[in-house]
């Protein structure tokens, strides 16, 4: 019996979406445990604007978990859970699992482009869409362009282009018949 040849194909955008939907799910609680760790920091009551801790705990609690979490997942396996889940893998472009500067520079620019989106699209809100807001509302979308696929047969997005990595879909297992 030969072994036919596996081809690897790009991951779909849905895919990529559903796989980081169901990382929320894990990021989240975590960002909640991670938030937990700086009550004792502050007499047990939680820390609210205006607290010199503040700055602190919402870096380490909504940057610095989401840049660790992938930083690991995807230099220790290639997938998190969520890839796992729709059989995704993030590889470099020789197919080879990402090195640790590869997995840092990526969710670096993964998150901090969820935060351009975010800050850019609810400045541009609390602005009313006027002319103000057309800096921030640019940025917003250059950042939501970046993180999605562009428009080529490669299908590939800004920070995969930048990382010089591909989510790639791998084939279906064949369950074996007994």
């Amino acid at each position: 019996m030969s072994k036919q040849p596996i081809t690897i194909t790009k991951a779909t955008a849905i895919k990529r979406i559903l796989a980081f939907v169901y990382d929320l799910f894990l990021i989240i609680p975590l960002m909640m445990l991670v938030a937990l760790i700086w009550l004792p920091f502050n007499n047990g009551v939680a820390i609210e604007p205006g607290n010199p801790l503040h700055p602190f705990m919402i870096s380490t609690t909504a940057i610095l978990t989401p840049i660790l979490f992938y930083t690991y997942f995807w230099h220790k396996g290639g997938q998190t859970l969520g890839m796992r889940s729709w059989k995704l893998r993030i590889v470099n472009l020789a197919g080879n699992s990402l090195s640790p500067k590869q997995s840092a520079t990526r969710a670096v620019l993964l998150i901090l482009s969820l935060v351009l989106i975010i800050v850019g699209f609810s400045t541009a809100f609390t602005l009313n869409f006027t002319v103000q807001a057309i800096i921030p509302l640019g940025l917003a979308l250059i950042s939501l362009f970046g993180m999605c696929q562009t428009f080529t047969k490669r299908r590939t997005s800004l920070v995969d282009l930048l990382t010089q990595t591909r989510i790639v879909q791998l084939p279906k297992v064949e369950k074996i018949k007994k």
